[in-house]
């Protein structure tokens, strides 16, 4: 056996990796690659944080006057991580069929088009644009009220927009930069389907390259989030933390504390085998 401490300490620390499991051993290149605390927004370098203007409903993009509908970067493209679970269609017919969501918090209701009500689901995706101006293509139903998405930069946060949220029409978000040049994207929102990343240009955007463990989170109101800000449920800040991809199957009003088969907006308790993650 060497002599050498160091050699010595190294060996033991292969032997030991090599007993945990191939989950185990994701999780921890994933808390050591990927994890990290939002930072707030006085971190941004200078040039980083964005102007960020919502169009009117159905209004064309500024980038090139394409229809709001439309994506460089579709929903589905490669180039774009998602960070909140696997993301689902937000509907199966016009207009919702072009826009993602996440699987998110359920409460047994159902919406006007029959799609299981998600009004609180954390949804999340990122990407590294290289450009100056990009477009978010959002659907104005779904999601929560009020302050229902947010714009990551690096890590921070550069901005946070109100989409209608019951108004079912589509937007496009446009994030305007005072010059050109590559930064990581994060984009969060309370529910509020998307679809993609609209450029005047593909080659604007690439994939991070990061792979992220995928986790369900299975709970009551205090991880699905209720009264939380957009992206800081304490479910979806916990994952960030450790570079995890947060499904997010709590649904508020199930507590212990919460008797009867209906939560406290009156719906019935989702059934925890509904999320077949």
């Amino acid at each position: 056996m060497s002599a050498d401490p160091l050699a010595r300490a190294l060996a033991v620390r292969v032997r030991r990796n090599s007993q945990k499991s191939a989950n185990t051993m994701a999780l921890i290149r994933a808390v050591r690659s990927n994890g990290y605390f939002t930072k707030p927004g006085t971190s941004l370098a200078a040039g980083d944080t964005p102007a960020l203007s919502l169009g009117a409903n159905g209004a064309n993009s500024t980038i090139n006057a394409a229809a709001p509908r439309t994506a460089t970067v579709p929903r589905d493209d490669s180039r774009l991580t998602y960070l909140s679970g696997v993301p689902i269609l937000a509907g199966t017919a016009y207009p919702r069929e072009v826009y993602f969501t996440a699987r998110g918090a359920y409460y047994g209701a159902a919406d006007v088009g029959g799609t299981p009500l998600r009004a609180t689901g954390h949804f999340a995706y990122e990407f590294i644009h290289s450009g100056a101006v990009f477009e978010i293509p959002v659907h104005g139903a779904l999601g929560g009220a009020g302050v229902n998405l947010r714009v990551l930069v690096n890590g921070a946060i550069a901005g946070t927009a109100s989409v209608p949220n019951t108004l079912g029409g589509l937007y496009f978000l446009r994030v305007a930069f005072s010059e050109a040049r590559a930064r990581t994207i994060r984009i969060e929102t309370w529910g509020i389907p998307c679809n993609g990343v609209h450029v005047a240009s593909g080659s604007e955007i690439s994939a991070t390259g990061r792979s992220y463990p995928l986790v369900t989170v299975i709970g009551d109101s205090f991880l699905e989030g209720s009264g939380a800000e957009v992206g800081d449920l304490t479910s979806t800040v916990i994952a960030r933390a450790l570079g995890l991809n947060c499904a997010l199957a709590a649904v508020g009003g199930t507590g212990i504390i919460n008797p009867g088969g209906n939560n406290t907006a009156g719906f019935t308790k989702v059934p925890f085998y509904f999320f077949d993650f």
